[in-house]
């Protein structure tokens, strides 16, 4: 919300996608999900600049292995530290400023967003 709230211009583009695709009386639906692309596009975006876990457990070894030079036993926890990994100014150009550009998206509001590499819907994968 605080972005929203930062942002006025995305946030009257997601209230005018919201009347479009949904209506003024109505509730938010499954069924609208697909259809609300830019919202879509507004989440994801929020969720890059603030993660909703900073760390997340990605592995449990089953053998002794090296990664990155470190010697990670057997059995250990792996932690993959979300948060630094999107401030990471080799992958983000300018990772803490709110900007739909960013990435795969180009966005229009009321027109939904399309990937750069014309695929429908991201698929996020944890």
């Amino acid at each position: 919300m605080a972005e929203l709230l930062q942002n006025p211009k995305v946030m009257k583009d997601v209230q005018d996608e919201l009347e479009q695709v949904v209506g003024l009386s109505n509730v938010v639906e499954e069924s609208h999900i697909p259809k609300l692309r830019y919202l879509d596009a507004v989440i994801k975006e929020i969720f890059q600049l603030h993660p909703p876990l900073s760390f997340l457990k990605l592995r449990c070894p089953n053998q002794s292995c090296k990664v990155g030079g470190y010697r990670v036993p057997k059995g250990s926890n792996i932690y993959l530290n979300v948060w630094a990994i999107h401030r990471n100014l080799e992958y983000w150009e300018n990772p803490l400023e709110f900007t739909l550009e960013r990435g795969k998206f180009k966005c229009e509001p009321l027109f939904g967003c399309e990937r750069e590499d014309n695929r429908e819907r991201d698929t996020w994968r944890l």
